[in-house]
C-alpha cells in the first residue's frame, strides 16, 4: 500500500513525538527508496531441532537491507546473538552462543 500525501500528514500530526521526527515523511520517503520488500517465516521444526542455522532465500538478500526476530512461543528470545551471512541471493542466520534453534523457535524476516 502507498502512503498517500494525506496520510503522511496525517501520520506527521499523529502526536508530538511524530510531528518532531516527520514521522508520515519518513515512511513516505523509506517506501520510494525501498521499493521491493519480502518477508518470510520458518518455525523449527522436530525435523529440525539441531538446526544450527535458518536460510532464507531471495534475490534481494545480498542486496539491500533486512531485519529478523526469533521468537518461541511468540515472545522474543533475550540475550541471544546472531551471526548473519550474505552471499548468493541467501540471507543465513545463525545463533551465535548456543549452537543451534531448539523446536518451536521462529525466526521472522523482511529484507529490502
Amino acid at each position: 500500500m502507498a502512503i498517500s500525501n494525506a496520510i503522511a500528514t496525517k501520520l506527521n500530526r499523529m502526536n508530538r513525538a511524530a510531528k518532531d521526527a516527520s514521522l508520515g515523511t519518513a515512511v513516505q520517503t523509506l517506501q520510494s527508496q525501498v521499493g521491493s520488500v519480502i518477508s518470510g517465516s520458518v518455525a523449527v521444526s522436530t525435523a529440525q531441532q539441531s538446526a544450527s542455522a535458518v536460510v532464507f532465500y531471495n534475490a534481494l538478500a545480498t542486496q539491500g537491507g533486512f531485519l529478523f526476530g526469533v521468537t518461541t512461543g511468540g515472545s522474543p528470545l533475550a540475550l541471544v546473538d546472531y551471526k548473519t551471512a550474505r552471499s548468493g541471493g541467501s540471507l543465513t542466520i545463525i545463533p551465535y552462543n548456543s549452537g543451534s534453534f531448539t523446536v518451536g523457535d521462529a525466526v521472522n524476516s523482511i529484507i529490502w
